[in-house]
């Protein structure tokens, strides 16, 4: 198993995640997640006039939403703060399995 480099907030980067950023890679899953978290904890502070604006959903949590009934989705999303948010941005994976090291993760923004 790869070592840890980094844990921050519920995310975790190992060696392989680090690796991919010093080469012309597709970023998975680990490494997008972490920017998110990142930008969450350290981004916009609940007491600016905007900090809600936006919404970052990371892939294991677009997965569920996914995969659930709406009303359920919509209890996985009320934490989040997406019903008030102008815009949600949504990482969602563009690779068939979850074993490719080089998965690639685009953006969904979705706006009211």
């Amino acid at each position: 198993m790869d070592d840890k480099v980094l844990s921050y907030g519920d995310c975790l980067l190992r060696v392989c995640d680090v690796a991919l950023l010093t080469g012309p890679h597709w970023l998975n899953d680990a490494v997008m997640s972490f920017y998110f978290e990142y930008l969450r904890g350290e981004g916009a502070q609940p007491d600016e006039p905007h900090a809600d604006r936006v919404a970052l959903v990371d892939a294991s949590l677009t997965f569920l939403v996914a995969n659930v009934s709406p009303d359920e989705a919509r209890a996985v999303l009320a934490p989040l703060g997406v019903s008030r948010a102008h815009m949600a941005l949504f990482l969602v994976r563009a690779t068939r399995t979850s074993a490719s090291s080089n998965a690639f993760c685009a953006s969904f923004k979705s706006r009211r």
